[in-house]
């Protein structure tokens, strides 16, 4: 059963052997759903591209395209695209594709991946396709396709949103319409808004991604056809005598040492920018060149809280001595720079206000960064975005332990969300976005939001939002993990917020829960005396089932001792004693009406705080003693 719909993500990339002139359209990430037609295509891809246009997000992407360039064959061609080759841009989609926020609450569904390297015509599919091209993230195009036969549109042809929607919802002829039709005729209206700016794929565009899938003649001058990969689809203007006067100017002043002489150019429009590439050409940058540019970092952070160093030749000292000049820098950019983790260390002690540290293509391996958050945890404890690939991997793949997780057992089953990293002010928000779907009556739209993943993976998957900044806006700092639900808790890594809700019975409860170390070794000495040291060997005298009996005294004897639960009040207490920064009151008390109001509901199972009793039970749902023992 199903409307079954796919996405497809296609982009510009320079394939294996071939230079940046041979550039083509190949699809970078695929996605299926289950329940997908007339409208719902047209929002999800409204919420997608509004995503990606976020700066943040845009410029997460552009780095994950780039680090495709030359490395996997065209379509169907060795070497193989891996199955997710952009994880944060497919995270996006399927987040768009997977939640949405609604009138204070979230509706959603379940999406699956499917193979960025297959086709898009030869799928399970009945209600057509939407591609959407993201070559320049903050430009993005996109078209719908209907890929089975079809009274109404033409098969295997791009198709504009209108062409798509309006064969479910024809135009209406009749100008006169009940009330249940002009609604519907609205709603059909202001879904179709959004496109009204956006470009269409092309047909060619897409027998560049799929050939053979789809009809168009392939330009062979590769040169005309395909676009800028750093900057794509740029206008290469004549520049002005003006800009042709800087980079002289510039190099004469560093080699003369006369720096002064180009205090002119501060006082004009986009000449301090033009200064500034013109040093990011430098392959090595010393004295005057490091007076100049810093002089120019303090010139923009006035206006933006921002130091942009990427793609600079700087060394760690260097860095450090342009940064220790300035005050309240809220963002630091040092992508493809020689700084080290060495570095960073230094850093951050000095750059009190950071909010956003961003560090693609640098030499700073995934474990530096895991060593920095798990040996010097405060240094970070204000950073709600660390940009490194280790932070962005597919949700399935995540090395980075748990920082903060949500596990919700249901009698249908069990779904985690984990976090690598976090604020205060990030959980008060995504707790208060989760939570709010209690509060509708629609019990479908309820359990989807507390109980399915991808829902959940999206709600957790914000940095913290500002100046009445939208949920379709957030900017996303991480790729969340489905990370093994008894991992959180056999391991204690960081915090989980347990909730569990009994479909039948009505009973619903929550506590924050964190792992106690004091008695872990005697606690793994005692299994260990029964289990036996290949976790299969049954000590002498003991039966299967008597070894079982005893495994699950242990476990229920030092539950208490292994681990402590909090109400939310106390929660946030413990946040503020690890050294984290408090959230905004605003929202902490909005998260606390919240909680009083689930609780007192009518007509509703109320939210009370978890015993210990019945956490144990919890635990024994979600961590049964078979999977403690694998991950002992």
């Amino acid at each position: 059963m199903g409307q079954r719909h796919q996405v497809y993500l296609i982009a510009k990339v320079v394939p294996h052997d071939k230079t940046p002139r041979e550039a083509r359209y190949r699809c970078i990430g695929a996605l299926h759903h289950q329940w997908c037609y007339g409208r719902s295509p047209l929002q999800a891809t409204t919420r997608f591209m509004k995503l990606i246009k976020q700066k943040e997000n845009a410029e997460i992407i552009q780095e994950e395209i780039n680090a495709l360039h030359g490395l996997y064959g065209v379509f169907r061609q060795e070497p193989d695209l891996p199955d997710i080759p952009c994880p944060f841009a497919h995270f996006l989609v399927s987040s768009s594709w997977s939640a949405s926020y609604l009138d204070g609450g979230f509706d959603g569904s379940d999406t699956c991946a499917l193979e960025a390297g297959g086709s898009s015509a030869q799928v399970d599919n009945n209600d057509g396709i939407t591609i959407i091209e993201i070559t320049d993230p903050e430009k993005p195009s996109y078209c719908f396709v209907i890929i089975r036969s079809s009274d109404v549109l033409p098969r295997m042809s791009p198709l504009s949103a209108s062409q798509y929607v309006r064969s479910y919802y024809p135009k209406p002829e009749n100008i006169s319409m009940d009330e249940d039709d002009k609604a519907e005729e609205a709603s059909v209206l202001a879904t179709l808004q959004p496109f009204e700016s956006s470009s269409l794929i092309s047909s060619h565009m897409l027998a560049e991604a799929w050939p053979g899938e789809y009809k168009a003649k392939i330009s062979t001058n590769l040169a005309a056809t395909s676009s800028d990969l750093l900057t794509p689809r740029a206008t290469v203007g004549v520049p002005s005598l003006a800009d042709m006067v800087i980079g002289p100017a510039l190099h004469h002043a560093l080699q003369t040492g006369e720096i002064a002489q180009l205090e002119p150019f501060f006082w004009q429009p986009n000449k301090v920018t033009q200064m500034k590439q013109n040093l990011r050409t430098y392959d090595m940058l010393s004295g005057d060149a490091i007076s100049l540019l810093t002089k120019i970092v303090n010139h923009e952070l006035g206006e933006t809280k921002t130091v942009d160093l990427a793609n600079f030749c700087l060394m760690d000292d260097q860095i450090i001595a342009i940064l220790s000049a300035q005050e309240g820098v809220e963002v630091l950019k040092l992508s493809h720079s020689k700084i080290t983790i060495g570095g960073i260390r230094q850093l951050l002690p000095i750059l009190p206000c950071l909010k956003r540290l961003v560090l693609m293509g640098t030499t700073i391996t995934d474990d530096d960064v895991l060593a920095l958050y798990s040996e010097n945890p405060k240094l970070c404890n204000n950073i709600e975005a660390f940009i490194h690939p280790v932070f962005l991997k597919d949700i399935r793949r995540g090395v980075a332990p748990n920082a903060f997780s949500q596990i919700t057992y249901t009698s249908s089953g069990t779904v985690a969300a984990s976090i690598p990293y976090f604020t205060p002010a990030m959980i008060v928000q995504s707790i208060t976005d989760n939570f709010s779907a209690l509060m509708q009556d629609d019990e479908d739209a309820v359990r989807t939001a507390m109980c399915s993943l991808n829902p959940m993976l999206a709600i957790y998957a914000s940095d913290h939002r500002r100046d009445g900044k939208l949920w379709a806006e957030r900017s996303v700092p991480f790729v969340p993990q489905n990370t093994h639900r008894a991992r959180a808790l056999s391991n204690r890594e960081g915090w989980v917020l347990a909730y569990w809700t009994d479909e039948f019975e009505g009973d619903q409860s929550y506590a924050f829960v964190r792992g106690k170390r004091g008695f872990e070794k005697e606690y793994k000495e005692k299994m260990r005396e029964v289990f036996g040291d290949t976790k299969t060997a049954r000590p002498p005298g003991m039966t299967e089932a008597q070894k079982r009996a005893k495994l699950e005294s242990i476990r229920a004897e030092y539950a208490d001792k292994l681990y402590e639960i909090f109400d939310l009040r106390s929660f946030f207490q413990e946040l503020a004693r690890e050294g984290r920064p408090l959230p905004p009151a605003d929202a902490y008390a909005r998260l606390e009406e919240l909680f009083t109001k689930l609780d007192t509901k009518e007509g509703s199972p109320k939210l009370k705080m978890m015993t210990m009793g019945i956490f144990k039970k919890f635990y024994d749902k979600v961590a049964p003693l078979d999977l403690e023992l694998r991950h002992m």
